[in-house]
């Protein structure tokens, strides 16, 4: 397979056909990653090694945040699911939109049109979002399954046994949730391509991997890091924008934070429409190169040419 033909025929797509620029802001919703929360327990006892002025604004929040009622906490908890699964689905349109665009960009001369990628992009909609969401639920099942035990374990040794179990994460379970996440990728680029169900498409995208083992691993790691380190460079501004609030932290000076954090919000909100076009533009072109690949290594030989099938209006139920 041809690499550096499939990246450049990726970026001539991405470039030419802006239009997936809107599908690639859509799917990159649902690629961000969310800190994780703590459950430690908030009182004035843990920021007695704070300054004086921050013990007492933490005390004020944390007792206000005791006295909200519970059906506000619930409204919010509503609010926020709902508000993710909105995102979601968004990002599901955007990821069926650019496998459904880069197709009709193989076969067209002009140039790509929203309506009609979005058009072609509807009949595959609920598929993908069904079997994205069950996959995401079967795999969490599973990591719930795989790591109870160890902590289990873990427990009963006082954390011997975790240490041992460090070499098996990186030798066993980093490498196959690597290969997971490759296979559920293809998989839906082979529901979409191939008018296929969900569970024959997992098997064809499994069929297409274990055939082409090199080419699928080479061009993962070309896109990983080749993305990682623009991903990078594109996030160096929101990272810069939010240094105002850290030099009032480091020296003391209490009484410019409020002015440093207002200074903070300004930069993100005026950084964040280029940050979100710029991760648009990556994961449009990670997108059509994971297509263009998926589409070389599932036809024959013989078949080379750009052209793939026509779509069909109607697809077959799950």
């Amino acid at each position: 397979m041809n690499f550096s033909e499939i990246l450049t025929q990726a970026w001539k797509i991405t470039w030419k056909h802006k239009v997936l620029w809107i599908f690639g802001i859509l799917a990159s919703l649902g690629q961000g990653g969310g800190g994780g929360s703590s459950n430690s327990r908030v009182d004035g006892s843990n920021y007695t090694d704070l300054p004086t002025e921050w013990t007492h604004t933490f005390t004020q929040a944390s007792n206000y945040l005791s006295q909200v009622d519970w059906w506000i906490w619930m409204l919010v908890a509503i609010v926020f699911i709902v508000l993710c699964f909105v995102l979601y689905g968004l990002s599901t349109l955007g990821e069926v939109g650019l496998i459904t665009g880069t197709q009709q960009a193989e076969k067209i001369e002009g140039k790509l049109q929203f309506n009609t990628v979005f058009r072609m992009s509807q009949p595959y909609f609920w598929r993908i979002f069904a079997f994205n969401l069950l996959a995401g639920l079967a795999i969490a099942l599973m990591i719930v399954l795989l790591v109870a035990p160890l902590v289990g374990l873990g427990i009963l040794t006082d954390g011997i046994a975790l240490i041992f179990m460090i070499p098996l994460a990186c030798v066993v379970i980093l490498p196959g949730s690597i290969i997971l996440g490759i296979v559920m990728r293809q998989a839906v680029i082979a529901m979409v391509t191939e008018n296929l169900g969900m569970l024959p498409g997992l098997a064809r995208a499994w069929l297409v991997v274990r055939k082409n083992p090199g080419p699928v691993a080479v061009m993962a790691i070309i896109l990983a890091v080749g993305g990682g380190i623009v991903g990078f460079i594109i996030a160096i501004p929101a990272v810069l924008a939010v240094t105002p609030i850290m030099v009032p932290l480091f020296t003391g000076s209490t009484d410019m934070l409020v002015q440093a954090i207002l200074v903070s919000v300004a930069l993100i909100c005026a950084y964040s429409p280029i940050l979100l076009l710029a991760s648009g533009i990556l994961t449009a072109f990670t997108s059509v190169a994971w297509v263009l690949t998926y589409l070389r290594l599932s036809r024959p030989a013989a078949d080379q040419t750009p052209a793939v099938a026509v779509l069909s209006e109607t697809p077959p139920g799950i």
